[in-house]
């Protein structure tokens, strides 16, 4: 028999949690199955001046490789300038999956 139950659960916008948090922040890892840099990105005003480091899963393949996990998700060189323009570097990068060049990305904040 399949039985299905809803729950519901408390949503937060990263930028509202970060408001809560009242000191900065070593290491934020986001995994938001293709839509990390959306969801770094939304809490750009606090981000910058609470966040030290921030790790996403990136994909080392141009733009609309069929590798791609997810439809429309930006690859490893289409992450840099955004998270550029709100004060990170990419630093370092450790393979995740060779098979489809997935890499856990650190990026940094410029100081």
């Amino acid at each position: 028999m399949n039985q299905t139950s809803t729950y519901q659960v408390p949503v937060l916008t990263l930028r509202s949690l970060l408001q809560l948090v009242p000191r900065p922040v070593s290491l934020l890892k986001v995994d938001a199955q293709g839509l990390d840099l959306s969801v770094t990105l939304s809490g750009e005003a606090e981000l910058r001046g609470k966040v030290l480091k921030v790790i996403m899963e990136m994909q080392d393949v141009p733009a609309g490789e069929d590798r791609l996990i997810y439809e429309g998700q930006p690859t490893k060189s289409e992450r840099v300038q955004p998270m550029g323009t709100v004060g990170y570097d990419l630093r370092d990068c450790t393979p995740n999956n060779p098979i489809i060049k997935e890499e856990n990305c650190a990026c940094v904040i410029r100081y």
